[in-house]
This record gives structure tokens, sequence and C-alpha cells, in this order.
């Protein structure tokens, strides 16, 4: 009950962010350059960002090359200016001409997006907890319904990920629920329909591994998304500093995607178990 509160709360205080935060469009992942195509529904006057361009400043706070701490710093610095309009410079990536337009900062144009994500994911989240209440000593019921806890936790997070990501606990939060999906969901499939003979037989050093070495990966990529916090924070302003800062986010980015390949092995995996369990199922149904 309290996990299933915790993520609820989680997915509540999301939406809440996402639905107040001011935004004027434009994303950049792990860097300065932007990553997409800012919508039509932000007025820009004159021109806008191409995607590829990198930002020089946004309203009073200027973005050092491949900064992303500063455009973190900006992101934050947008939802006390709803309503206001700002200008934002950048550098075209074709003519390396320093380029400006102002823009007027507002809510989140198509919130409801975000709302029915929220719902599909309370359907499944609905179904798991309905098998966990009429089975609750069952295994696997336990444990699908873990995972449909970690499921809404991580597609909540990971599908706004580039806005919470000015928010601490909310992007701390999210890493741990993105790192546990393919993990429980492993686990899952090693008890489901029938404990695999692997796990029968290693208990111990299986479920060891199995949660040991995402929970060691997840201590380090926490580390690091502190330290990249705190050099954001305390670092002066010269290049060696902020070589160091841009540095750090570097090692995060590659432990983020370092681990999407260690999550393809764990599916992998499951993959494995669910025919080994098809082809060894005493009866067909």
């Amino acid at each position: 009950m309290g996990c299933t509160l915790g993520v609820l709360i989680y997915s509540i205080a999301v939406l809440t962010h996402v639905a107040w935060m001011g935004t004027i469009g434009v994303r950049c992942m792990f860097g300065t350059k932007v990553e997409e195509e800012i919508p039509d529904d932000y007025g820009w006057q004159d021109a806008r960002p191409r995607v590829g361009d990198s930002l020089l400043a946004i309203g009073r706070v200027p973005i050092s090359e491949g900064s992303y701490a500063d455009y973190i710093k900006a992101l934050r610095s947008l939802s006390a200016q709803v309503g206001k309009t700002i200008e934002v410079q950048w550098r075209d990536q074709h003519t390396l001409e320093t380029k400006s337009a102002w823009v007027e900062v507002k809510f989140p144009p198509s919130p409801y997006r975000s709302f029915v994500w929220f719902f599909q994911e309370l359907l499944i989240f609905a179904i798991g907890a309905r098998v966990f209440w009429k089975r609750p000593n069952d295994d696997s019921a336990q444990l699908f319904f873990a995972l449909c806890i970690f499921t809404v936790g991580a597609f909540m997070g990971g599908y706004h990920w580039t806005e919470i990501v000015a928010e601490p606990v909310l992007i701390y939060l999210f890493a741990l629920f993105a790192l546990f999906v393919p993990v429980v969901n492993l686990h899952f499939y090693l008890v489901f329909p029938r404990a695999n003979p692997i796990l029968q037989r290693h208990r111990r050093r299986v479920l060891g591994a199995l949660y040991g070495i995402p929970t060691a990966y997840l201590v380090v990529l926490w580390g690091s998304m502190l330290a990249a916090s705190w050099l954001a924070r305390h670092e002066g302003g010269s290049r060696t500093n902020a070589a160091r800062t841009n540095a750090a986010f570097q090692v995060v980015r590659g432990l983020a995607l370092g681990y999407i390949a260690l999550a393809v092995v764990l599916f992998g995996m499951c993959i494995f178990c669910m025919v080994f369990s098809y082809r060894n199922a005493r009866t067909r149904a």
C-alpha cells in the first residue's frame, strides 16, 4: 500500500510540475543543442531556433557552450516568468551567426496528453492491483503488481523527463523506477507460471545478481548526478570549471545510455524465460 500510494503521489507530482511549469517549447538533451522542432503553439517573433542550433541565453540566464547545467538553470527560471516576453539567443549551426528572437513564456499548450498517458498507465495499474487482490500469496501475482508499480513510475517520469530534469526529486525517482523495470520484469518471468529451475537451485545467487547489479548501478548513477549538480552550483565561471561540469554531465549521459544495453539483455532473457516456460508447460492451459 505504501508503494502504491508513493507511485501515485509521484505521478501526480510529475503532472502538476508539467502543467504549471513555464516553457518556450525548446528541448535540449545533455547539452545546449536544440533536439526537436519547436511546435507552432509557441509564439516566437520573427525567427526561432532550429534542430542543431546551440542556445546561448534564455531571458537573463546566459548559457555557456555545451553547458547543460546552464540550460537547466534557465528552465527553472521560466516558471516565474509565465505571461512575460523574453529574449532568446542562439547560434545557427550552419552560418555560426548569433541570432535572437522574442517569445512569450507560457504553460504547456497540451497538458491533456499527459493526463491521457497517466490514465492509460492507471489502467495497467488497476489490472495488477486486481490480480494481486485476488491472489495475494501468489509469487507471480505479487511480482506482476510490483512490475505495474515500477512501470507507472518509469513511464510517467520517462514521458516527461526533459521537463522534470529541473526538479531533482522527480528526476532521481525516475532513475530508480527506470532502472528496476527490466529487473522486476525478468524476476516475474522467472516465477511465472512456475519457478524457473535455475531460480529454484540457485535462488540467493540469482536474486543477488538480479537486484545487486542494478542497485550498484543506481548508486553510481545517483552519485554522478549529485556530483554534476554540485559542480554546476559551486564551480566558478572559468573554462576549466565549465569543462569539469560538462564532463560530469557526460558521465551521467553515458551511464544512462549504457544501462539501455543492460536493459536489452534483461528483456532478451525475459523472452528466453517465457519460451522456456511455454515449452516445459505441463498442460496446454
